[in-house]
């Protein structure tokens, strides 16, 4: 009968039997409800109920969580039905209790939770082969049951649709039913009118907080941390599947991939076994795969935290299908790793390239660490190692999408030692520059380390300049006090992530075991503030100013320069050069310079050793940034075509290596270095390949390559007025000082503000021979000198 009905009348119909479901069956409350004829008009009208919220007993540790309702028909256009009640957090079963005795108190929620199941689950269950984890109320830790957690993304803010809360209309975002729907194709589906306790609760912030209470919704946000790390699980929603093309059968084939790549099966081998009628299908799902690891889920700022924070396992939901995150990551780390073997094989190169300028991938491709952070952080204090970690997170945020530019620091609060995080007062009101600075003096006067002056972006007009504007993103590649943190994306990083795929240590997990060098030797200074706030005094040691600089490197194409002027070169007039006269002790403190791995310390690398032997085609122009961006991709076309002559090079660097090394050095060709143009130092045209010195003929990595490039994408190289060679920022100008300051892991560029002496913070920059600490000895040979240093 209901379908004869229009849709506002079925919806009528709905929410008036939800509110007489608590005390009656669906039978009786049918008695109690007239059925409308078609065309006639409904009484009971759900606008003209409201929801009302009543206040949590934070005493108690109070959430307020959902609880699904069955189904009251077979209509798909059904809204969903759902109760909303008070639970604690500290209602757990006696038996939860008492074997929670036997762990240090210090363990975390998600590795507590993971033990607990594991003690549940008898030895003869064991589920590690279902496609879905069991949630089985034996597991539940709670006198009410147990929750997991829903994580989404808003979207856009319209209240589009409708769902039925304690009886009440409540209208929520077509994002926020699709992921309810999602979640309720997830728990095992009970008949009508049975009570589902078997299923645990749900928590989602858009309606277990009540939005309308701005005091409330403060306290909530740092809450975060404790809600999604004591959830049972957390499911992922994707949405409806309007952007994905069948879903269904794309999840099904990630399930039958991620097995063999965890047992370290080929893309060839992998090739042959699906020969026949699948064969056929496997560009599209790769595609269909990739293109969902760049869904803008994924560019929502919230689910860092919300990802970091949750015990596995973790469940994304779209169209109301389901996978493991474990298993979807490790096929799209595949296809990334192949994707070379991949489009040879018929997946469209525009599949890739078109999502080359979204961060989104970093949460997949930094996910094991984002998790590491969200443990290491919890019993550290800010002193720790944990905090340059959680730095390196708030950098991936600074990346991804919010609504509100204060969830820039809001939204990662989870993520930080309770020692930052504690203090934060989270206020909605405030300005955003204010809590900006605020945040950044609040480090920093904690942790006595300046670091986080190197997280402001160039662009940035606000003061203080010490104070990054967290909404702008990163503007350049990942600075040298990040090596071996989150934030690499080079050699030791592409090695973990095959090593994770082949099933061994996790990506992103690994720690290095050495000290990582500072340019600051880990000499300590008092930092202070003015009484306003505006400005920072510390201590440094002025290395020189900058003499002259080469073009900036050329930026991903599509994206605009990071200065004004890209192209322009300033010659350095010096003739110092504390490098040494030979040619090969020039080059390497180059190479050293660009790929920001001091000499000293770097590993052995044939990069110097190779790179300058590549022959220089005369005739090829030189790089003119914004020809370039122009042309898109032309030029490479034409230099592969060139290079590809020498088929020795070809063998060593590879054919895409040629064109990233032809776009680094035409960049810098004009530029001077020590008395003679970069491109003076690589040999004439015609000469073929001499073998690398001992007979080793070590080819040099994509990664290799690409982070040498990537390196001075918003960056020049520099001289300075000593002659020592320079990494620094794009806007970076003559006479700009670079600076040691005690507390920063790298040297600073500074700049007169005209306000009595103080200065303006540039950006991080790269000293060849001053990386290490070097100039802490030169500072008791007399040197250099230690100076008082206010910034603006």
């Amino acid at each position: 009968m209901l379908r004869n009905l229009s849709s506002t009348q079925r919806y009528a119909i709905w929410a008036s039997w939800s509110a007489f479901l608590t005390p009656r069956s669906m039978s009786e409350a049918a008695a109690h409800i007239p059925l409308p004829t078609e065309g006639s008009p409904v009484d009971h009208s759900p606008q003209e109920r409201v929801f009302n919220y009543q206040p949590l007993d934070l005493d108690r540790s109070e959430l307020r969580l959902l609880s699904l309702l069955p189904p009251l028909t077979g209509d798909a256009n059904e809204p969903i039905r759902c109760s909303l009640e008070h639970i604690s957090l500290l209602s757990h079963t006696a038996e939860y209790v008492e074997w929670a005795k036997g762990l240090p108190i210090e363990t975390p929620p998600q590795t507590k939770l993971q033990q607990w199941k594991i003690h549940k689950t008898p030895p003869t269950s064991s589920n590690e082969e279902e496609k879905l984890p069991v949630f089985s109320p034996s597991c539940f830790r709670y006198t009410w049951g147990d929750y997991i957690a829903i994580s989404y993304m808003w979207g856009t803010a319209s209240l589009t649709h409708k769902i039925i809360l304690n009886g009440f209309p409540f209208p929520v975002t077509e994002n926020l039913d699709a992921a309810l729907k999602n979640v309720q194709s997830v728990f095992t589906q009970k008949e009508a009118g049975e009570e589902a306790s078997s299923a645990p609760k749900i928590w989602v912030d858009a309606i277990c907080i009540n939005q309308e209470d701005m005091e409330e919704r403060a306290r909530e946000v740092k809450r975060m941390r404790e809600i999604y790390s004591k959830a049972f699980s957390v499911i992922v929603s994707l949405g409806n599947g309007v952007e994905l093309e069948k879903v269904e059968e794309v999840f099904t084939f990630i399930r039958t991939l991620a097995p063999a790549i965890s047992k370290g099966i080929k893309y060839s081998t992998f090739k042959q076994q699906q020969a026949g009628a699948s064969h056929g299908l496997l560009p599209q799902l790769f595609a269909a795969i990739w293109s969902m690891g760049y869904h803008p889920y994924w560019r929502r700022l919230w689910v860092i935290q919300e990802i970091a924070l949750a015990a596995d396992p973790i469940i994304v939901t779209c169209d109301r299908s389901s996978v493991y995150l474990h298993d979807f990551r490790m096929v799209w780390l595949f296809i990334s790793l192949e994707a070379q073997n991949i489009i040879a094989d018929g997946v469209p190169e525009a599949v890739f390239s078109k999502h080359a300028d979204i961060n989104a991938s970093g949460i997949l491709s930094r996910f094991d660490a984002l998790k590491t952070v969200s443990r290491q952080t919890l019993h550290h204090d800010a002193s720790k190692n944990s905090l340059t970690m959680a730095l390196s997170v708030l950098s991936l945020g600074m990346t991804a999408k919010a609504t509100n530019p204060l969830d820039h620091i809001y939204g990662m609060l989870g993520l930080m030692p309770p020692l930052l995080s504690d203090k934060v007062e989270v206020n909605y009101d405030s300005k955003p520059a204010e809590v900006f600075a605020s945040f950044t003096r609040m480090i920093i006067e904690q942790t006595q380390n300046l670091d986080t002056i190197f997280y402001v972006n160039q662009k940035q007009d606000t003061r203080p300049t010490w104070a990054a504007d967290w909404t702008r993103g990163f503007d350049r590649y990942y600075t040298f006090h990040e090596r071996g943190s989150i934030a690499n994306h080079g050699v030791e990083t592409y090695s973990r992530w095959r090593d994770f795929l082949a099933g061994g240590a996790a990506a992103g997990s690994g720690s290095k075991s050495e000290v990582p060098a500072r340019a600051d030797a880990y000499k300590r200074a008092p930092i202070s503030f003015s009484q306003d706030g505006k400005f920072l005094h510390c201590k440094g040691i002025k290395l020189g100013s900058i003499d002259g600089f080469s073009a900036e490197g050329t930026p991903v194409t599509g994206k605009a320069p990071t200065s004004l002027s890209p192209s322009r070169v300033v010659q350095p007039s010096t003739t110092c050069n504390p490098y040494g006269d030979d040619e090969k002790s020039i080059t390497q403190a180059l190479i050293a310079t660009i790929s920001m791995a001091p000499s000293s310390t770097a590993r052995d690398s044939p990069l110097s050793e190779v790179i300058f032997k590549v022959p220089w085609c005369p005739h090829s122009p030189d790089f003119n940034v914004e020809k370039f961006l122009r042309e898109a991709d032309l030029p490479l076309i034409c230099l592969a075509a060139e290079m590809s002559i020498e088929p020795s090079w070809k063998k060593v660097l590879g054919i895409d290596n040629l064109c990233q090394l032809e776009i680094l050095r035409r960049t810098l060709a004009s530029f001077f270095i020590c008395g003679k143009p970069l491109k003076e130092y690589f040999p004439k045209e015609g000469s073929g390949f001499e073998p690398l010195e001992g007979g080793g003929e070590r080819e040099v990595s994509k990664v290799e390559m690409a982070t040498l490039n990537a390196n001075i994408v918003g960056r020049r190289v520099a001289v300075l007025k000593n002659g020592y060679f320079a990494l620094v920022p794009a806007v970076a100008g003559e006479a700009d000082e670079v600076w040691v300051l005690f507390g920063a892991s790298m040297p600073v560029v500074l700049r007169d503000c005209g306000e009595g002496g103080a200065l303006e913070v540039v950006g991080e920059g790269f000293v060849e021979g001053f990386m290490g600490g070097e100039v802490m000895a030169a500072v008791e040979r007399g040197e250099y000198k230690v100076e008082d240093v206010i910034l603006c």
